[in-house]
């Protein structure tokens, strides 16, 4: 295939969110409205925190366990929009409940003094 700059500075000029469209829709079934219409029912900010990112968009969340293919999602597991923090975080400790309710605790209950 080829990259035609020509074709894609077209579609840019006409589109300035054209790739934040393609992406939405090939990675989570979503459109860039449907997007935005998200960002507004959580007033802007991270499910989770409460937080915004400062340079970078909300991340889509989506229920990784529903789909076979991990990197994409069929559209009906999106669970929200998350901050990068809060993202990766869930990321980290591999979505499972078990695990962050885990770390809650540990963070709630160890306080060992060394000296």
């Amino acid at each position: 295939m080829t990259y035609n700059k020509d074709w894609v500075a077209k579609k840019l000029e006409a589109d300035p969110n054209y790739h934040r469209r393609l992406h939405l829709k090939k990675k989570f079934k979503m459109t860039l409205e449907e997007f935005d219409r998200l960002v507004e029912a959580q007033n802007g900010v991270c499910v989770i925190c409460g937080g915004v990112n400062k340079d970078r968009r909300l991340a889509v969340d989506h229920d990784r366990s529903c789909c076979p293919d991990q990197l994409k999602t069929c559209g009906e597991c999106i669970r929200g929009l998350l901050c990068s923090n809060c993202n990766n975080g869930i990321g980290r400790f591999m979505e499972s409940p078990e695990l962050l309710s885990k770390a809650a605790e540990y963070l709630k209950s160890r306080r060992v003094k060394i000296k």
